[in-house]
C-alpha cells in the first residue's frame, strides 16, 4: 500500500510540478507580449507626436516664406541669391524686370550678371566680391552700371553678404 500512496503523491507532484511549471512559462510568455505590446505602443505614439510636429513646422514654414515673399514683393528690389558651391543662382522676377527682361530670359548662371557688368566697373566689382568672400569685408556692396536688354546701362546698388560658409571656411 504504501508504493500505491507514494505513486499518488508522486503523480499529483509532477502534475503539481507541470501545472507551476505551465503557469509560469505563460506568465513569462504574456510579460514578454505586454512588454512588446506596450513597447509598439510608445513607438506609434512617438511616431504621431513627431508628425503632428513636422505638420506644425510645414505649416509655420509656409507661412514664415509667404511672408518673406510678400516682404520681397513689397520692397520693388532686384533679389538675388548665389550659390558659390553650386554656382547656382537664384533671381527675382523684379531683377529680370529692372533690367528689362522676363525672367524666364535670364538664366541662373552667375556669368549672367558678370556679363553684364559695364567694361569700366568691372574690374571694380569683382575686387569688392572678392574682398567679401576672403572676410576682408563685412558684406559686398557696389555701385555700378549694368547692361539692360535694351543695351543701354543702368546705375544699379548691389549689395549682398555670405550667409553661409562651408566647414573649411569658403
Amino acid at each position: 500500500n504504501r508504493i500505491k500512496d507514494t505513486d499518488k503523491i508522486l503523480t499529483r507532484v509532477c502534475s503539481y510540478g507541470g501545472f507551476t511549471f505551465m503557469l509560469l512559462f505563460l506568465t513569462a510568455l504574456f510579460e514578454k507580449k505586454k512588454n512588446h505590446f506596450y513597447k509598439e505602443l510608445l513607438i506609434k505614439e512617438i511616431q504621431i507626436q513627431e508628425s503632428i510636429e513636422l505638420k506644425k513646422t510645414k505649416e509655420s514654414l509656409l507661412e514664415n516664406q509667404e511672408r518673406w515673399k510678400f516682404a520681397i514683393e513689397g520692397s520693388n528690389d532686384g533679389i538675388w541669391d548665389y550659390n558659390l558651391e553650386t554656382g547656382e543662382v537664384y533671381r527675382s522676377t523684379k531683377w529680370a524686370e529692372i533690367l528689362g527682361y522676363k525672367k524666364e530670359e535670364i538664366s541662373g548662371s552667375i556669368e549672367e550678371w558678370k556679363n553684364r557688368i559695364h567694361p569700366d566697373d568691372k574690374e571694380l566689382v569683382e575686387s569688392l566680391l572678392q574682398r567679401h568672400f576672403n572676410k576682408e569685408i563685412e558684406s559686398y556692396s557696389s555701385e555700378h552700371r549694368i547692361r539692360c536688354k535694351d543695351g543701354t546701362y543702368k546705375w544699379v546698388l548691389d549689395r549682398g553678404k555670405v550667409i553661409a560658409w562651408t566647414n573649411s571656411g569658403k
